[in-house]
This record gives C-alpha cells, sequence and structure tokens, in this order.
C-alpha cells in the first residue's frame, strides 16, 4: 500500500463535496477556495514528482466510445467558449471543469480496479460521517444551541419555505450534497464488509436522504435501488434492503414527531411545499423547475447560434428572463442537459448523452449501471457539470469492472 496516495485519494473523496468550507474566506473575494480544488493540486504535484510513470491510461482509451465521446464533449464546450457571450466567464468555467476532470482521471488512473474498490468503501464511510456531523452542527446553529460566525466554516443551513432547516451536510447545496450522500451509499452497500458499522452506516444515511426532503435525491435513492435490488443484487443484498427502509422511516417518524409536536418545525407547511405539483403560476420550487425548462427549450430552438454551438460555457445566467435568479452568475435552467444543450450546443449536449447514459446502458451487466441511471433522472431537474463526485462516478464506471 503506497500511504501518501491512499491518504490523498481517502481525503480528497471524503471533502470532495463539502463547500461549507471555503479556505478563502472572506480574502477572495471572487474565488471559492473549497477543498476539493486545494487537494487536486496537492495531487498534481504529488503524481508529478512522484508517481507520472504509474499512470496507466488504457482503462479510458481502449474504451473508444467513451474516450470519443469525452473529447468530442470538450471540443464543442471550447468551441461555445470561443463565441460566448461571456467569454471570460466560460474560460473561467473551463479552467474549473478541465481540474476536475483532470484529476478524477489521474486518480482513476493511478489506481487499479481492486485498490479503488477498497478505497471507495472506507472513504464513503469516513465522507458519511462527515456529513452526519456538519448536520449536527447545521440542526445545532439554527436551533440555537451553539453560536457559529465564520468565514471559512457556514454552518448556516438552507429552509424549505422557511418552515424547515434543510440539512445538506458539508454541501451548501442540499440536493447536490445529498447525492453525494446516496453515491456514498451505494459503495457502501456494493462494497459491504459485513460489518455493523456498515449497516450503521446505511441505515444513518437512509434517514438523512429523506430527512433532506430532496425530491431529486431521493428519487434517485430510490430508482438506484430498486433497480439494484432487482437485478443485481444478492438474497443477503435485498433482505439488507427490505429491514433498513421500514426501520430508517420509523425513526425519521418519531424524530420528526418529537421536535413537530414541541413546535421545533413545521413539517406540514414543508411538506406542502414540497409536495406542490400543480400550481405552476406560483414561486413554488416546482413550479420553477419546470418554468425554466420550458424557457430552456424555447431559447435553444429559438436560436440557430445557440442551438449549434450554444451560448458559452456557464451563461445560462446571460439568457434567462424574468426570473429571480436571472443575471446571478450561478443561475442555470436546473436540468443538466438542457443546461449543456443551450450552452455548448446540441452536439455537446449529444457527446454527453453518449457517454453519460446511452454507452452504459448497452453495458446492463456493469453492477455501477443503476446507479448511473439514478444520477441520469437525478440531473433532469438538476445541474451537476462542475460536481467532482458527479465526473468521479460516470468515469468510474468506466474503469469499474466488476459484473454479474
Amino acid at each position: 500500500m503506497n500511504i501518501p496516495a491512499y491518504l490523498l485519494l481517502t481525503i480528497y473523496l471524503v471533502f470532495i463535496g463539502a463547500d461549507r468550507i471555503n479556505f478563502g474566506g472572506g480574502f477572495l473575494e471572487s474565488f471559492q477556495l473549497f477543498p476539493h480544488l486545494v487537494i487536486s493540486l496537492i495531487i498534481f504535484l504529488y503524481i508529478l514528482l512522484f508517481r507520472l510513470k504509474d499512470l496507466e491510461f488504457r482503462w479510458i482509451v481502449n474504451k473508444k466510445s467513451a474516450f470519443l465521446s469525452i473529447i468530442c464533449f470538450l471540443m464543442f464546450t471550447i468551441i461555445s467558449i470561443i463565441f460566448s457571450i461571456d467569454i471570460i466567464f466560460s474560460a473561467k468555467r473551463l479552467v474549473l471543469l478541465t481540474i476536475i476532470i483532470s484529476t478524477v482521471v489521474l486518480i482513476l488512473s493511478l489506481f487499479s480496479s481492486d485498490e479503488l474498490k477498497e478505497y471507495f468503501y472506507y472513504s464513503s464511510l469516513l465522507g458519511s460521517i462527515l456529513f452526519f456531523i456538519f448536520n449536527i452542527l447545521l440542526f445545532s446553529n439554527w436551533i440555537g444551541y451553539i453560536s457559529h460566525d465564520s468565514n471559512i466554516i457556514n454552518l448556516n443551513p438552507d429552509y424549505i419555505a422557511y418552515f424547515i432547516p434543510r440539512l445538506g451536510g458539508f454541501s451548501s447545496d442540499v440536493n447536490r450534497g445529498v447525492l453525494i450522500l446516496v453515491i456514498y451509499t451505494f459503495f457502501i452497500y456494493i462494497y459491504d464488509k459485513k460489518s455493523p458499522l456498515s449497516n450503521l452506516i446505511i441505515l444513518m444515511n437512509t434517514i438523512f436522504i429523506f430527512a433532506s426532503l430532496s425530491r431529486t435525491a431521493i428519487g434517485c435513492f430510490f430508482i438506484t435501488f430498486l433497480i439494484y435490488t432487482i437485478f443485481y443484487s444478492t438474497k443477503v443484498e435485498k433482505i439488507k434492503i427490505l429491514v433498513i427502509l421500514p426501520i430508517s422511516f420509523i425513526i425519521l417518524l418519531n424524530i420528526v414527531d418529537y421536535y413537530s409536536s414541541n413546535n421545533v418545525i413545521d413539517i406540514e407547511s414543508a411538506l406542502e411545499e414540497r409536495l406542490t405539483l400543480n400550481d405552476f403560476g406560483h414561486n413554488t420550487s416546482t413550479g420553477i423547475h419546470f418554468k425554466l425548462i420550458d424557457e430552456g427549450l424555447r431559447i435553444a430552438f429559438s436560436d440557430l447560434k445557440i442551438f449549434l454551438i450554444g451560448s458559452g460555457l456557464g451563461t445560462s445566467y446571460k439568457v434567462i428572463e424574468g426570473f429571480g435568479m436571472s443575471k446571478k452568475k450561478k443561475a442555470n435552467f436546473h436540468s443538466q442537459y438542457l443546461s449543456i444543450f443551450v450552452e455548448n450546443g446540441f452536439f455537446a449536449c449529444l457527446s454527453f448523452l453518449f457517454l453519460t447514459i446511452i454507452i452504459p446502458v448497452f453495458r446492463i451487466r456493469n453492477k455501477m449501471l443503476p446507479l448511473i441511471i439514478g444520477i441520469f433522472c437525478f440531473n433532469q431537474l438538476y445541474q451537476l457539470t462542475n460536481e467532482p463526485m458527479y465526473w468521479f462516478t460516470i468515469l468510474y464506471y468506466y474503469k469499474f469492472n466488476e459484473h454479474v
């Protein structure tokens, strides 16, 4: 075992979504220095100085369709930047995307599949524990048990319609944070060492996934584990999921009942906001999502330049009109493939579709496929283009060699 490499990979995977930690603090106003960026730099230096000769790229180069899809996606993305409506911002987004993809490719090229299985398992356990710790701190800060004010660590939770704190762990975006928890849970589940700790972590993860009230992440969880349980799981795995699900529901219902009866949270109002599907005319979360998708489709098909080469990577905020998020640089269409279509053009979107779902569904014996399908469904109402764990999962699928 190469201890420095093992530690770097473990730290990277544990802190990969921890954007509540910003080492830039208040000193770097236009740049957020998240842990994964710092660790990426260290990984680059470590490989350059000590492990360059150990890199092995055949796992992706030999998979010609996947390799060609990545190249085409990046090529069409660069073309979109050349003709971007905000070339400076698009170039910055490309730098970030390049760092993320390069780090993932280097890590996957440094370790064997068997090594990665081992590291993913333990990293997922530690990442889940870090998620729990942040959730405890977020809830304690919200309820007033602790008082925290820091530019480096943000412990102010998001809210569901101001009725209840949203506990997304180490991520400032609940949907993204809980998706990472779903991925951790999947890796613990398929690489289980049959330890009581694994079962306890899976149970706790399941509780926090449902407690988040993130519809996209909960949907991803159900789709992933439903497909895996039906088509890929062993008898023992089936029993485990059938035991864990009802227990997690019972524990969660008791927790919610306690805090709701003591008027700490307003669960009824929160559920009403989450489950309102038919009032698209008002500013419900669902209504805004569907109106954004409608607007994105209108833009993509009404402008030939945008249809072919896009408006430029990361420039959704410039073309979105009539929403509260309009002109804010984090604004997007809340749909991965639609945002890529509008920003990078049809051919980039097609390449991305091949890489992330079309090629995988033709390799149905790969046990990672349920997670790939779950994340694909998640991305219909969310955007993960610059999420390191997303790229790690997609590219690891092509490295993964365990089949049914």
